[in-house]
């Protein structure tokens, strides 16, 4: 299954972790919760099988930010205009 989101910010900047896939994912499963709790209780649990192989997880492009900077302790952060 493939999602293609768009994501719009009313401020002027906003900041994201750079580790914003773990959050992301944990956003969709819960939007696909309150959607079908079963839907996404086997989605978590089992997922799809393929031959031997079970896919559950949300793999993420990097993000697309027109402009951004890096910054915070180690830059943890992204924030973007």
């Amino acid at each position: 299954m493939i999602l293609n989101l768009t994501f719009e910010n009313p401020q002027a900047i906003s900041a994201i972790p750079l580790n914003y896939q773990y959050y992301l994912g944990s956003w969709v499963y819960k939007i696909i919760a309150e959607g079908d709790h079963d839907f996404a209780r086997f989605l978590h649990q089992k997922g799809y099988v393929q031959g031997a192989k079970n896919f559950k997880l949300f793999t993420f492009s990097m993000l697309q930010v027109p402009e951004y900077r890096l910054e915070g302790f180690g830059c943890r952060e992204v924030v973007g205009k």
